[in-house]
């Protein structure tokens, strides 16, 4: 555990003991990741401190995600249920003072009894226009520009905001994610948190080319990119005249052949190759004259031998991957 978090627990601790403030969402999470107090001090802690916030459907899935026990999660339910609540408000009958117009109107009685002066109305208030989500502070908070391997886990969650003009979080906000070359793993709740904000997890897809993901809160449309590589080397590809080399080559007489090979992850995507290295059993049939390459291809010269002669096995390798071929060469016409 860093400086920082030992620091926070350690203050933590002190203020359990002063009565402290109650607990927020993110001593929470320091306590959960830190590791210094076990899990029993934690359920203490929140007995003795309670919350400061009402925990959301969502910020109780962050929280039994962080390793939250059924302890410590029936002490948060505590501190909900034993959050006072307000008195309903009495009425209260406000008598106004007569205008100066009306004092200085005698009452005039009537058949019916003295002249009463009825109160004036209160103007009528207009309630605040519920809080909006900013386009200039709402996006992503981290997990952006993370690069990975295709077809694994990112190192980091992704973390969008949604807050309003003057900057403050909006809880309980609808958040529609999509990925493009990848997939989000199960969000849960798709709505923000008590901090306005919501996780998700990614896999990187197959192709070892951006990873789009988009986030639209509304009107606002937010895209955090992040940069898959390929996978480690799985398997070696040849080809002969265009056409893909499995088992079988069979090559023309007479004329050198030009064999195309390329080191693949399992996904198809090329890998950088550590060098292409060929063999033949029986040179009498086919040999092996020359191979060049680059970091990503590398093209193997054959010059056949005697026509008809029977077939061969040419073996190709790169690093711990190889391919093994049965090669003969085709009778003249």
């Amino acid at each position: 555990m860093s400086m920082m978090g030992s620091l926070l627990v350690a203050a933590l601790r002190l203020a359990a003991m002063q009565g402290a403030e109650p607990l927020r969402k993110t001593d929470l999470i320091r306590l959960l990741t830190g590791g210094a107090l076990s899990k029993s001090e934690i359920a203490d802690l929140v007995r003795r401190d309670c919350l400061s916030f009402t925990p959301t459907a969502r910020d109780r899935q962050d929280l039994e995600a962080l390793g939250a026990d059924s302890a410590i999660m029936g002490r948060i339910d505590a501190c909900a249920r034993a959050a006072p609540s307000r008195p309903p408000a009495r009425p209260v009958t406000v008598r106004s003072a007569p205008s100066a117009v009306a004092a200085a109107t005698p009452a005039v009685p009537t058949r019916e009894g003295p002249v009463v002066h009825a109160a004036p109305r209160p103007p009528q208030v207009a309630p605040p226009p519920p809080r909006q989500p900013s386009a200039e502070r709402t996006g992503f908070l981290s997990g952006p520009g993370q690069r990975g391997v295709v077809g694994q886990r990112a190192a980091l969650p992704l973390v969008f905001e949604v807050r309003d003009s003057s900057g403050a979080p909006l809880p309980s906000v609808a958040v529609a994610l999509s990925v493009a070359n990848g997939r989000l793993l199960s969000a849960g709740d798709p709505h923000t948190d008590s901090l306005g904000q919501i996780r998700a997890e990614l896999v990187f897809g197959e192709r070892a080319a951006p990873t789009v993901v988009t986030a639209a809160v509304g009107a606002i449309v937010r895209q955090a990119t992040l940069y898959p590589s390929p996978g480690p080397a799985a398997r070696l590809v040849a080809t002969y005249h265009g056409q893909s080399v499995d088992r079988q080559l069979v090559l023309d007489p007479d004329a050198p052949a030009f064999l195309h090979v390329r080191v693949q992850d399992v996904f198809g995507n090329r890998v950088t190759s550590p060098g292409v290295v060929a063999a033949v059993a029986d040179d009498g049939i086919l040999k092996v004259t020359r191979v060049t390459q680059d970091s990503l291809d590398a093209v193997v010269t054959l010059r056949p031998g005697r026509p008809g002669g029977g077939s061969t096995s040419l073996v190709l390798q790169a690093g711990r991957v190889r391919l093994d071929v049965s090669a003969s060469v085709r009778r003249r016409p």
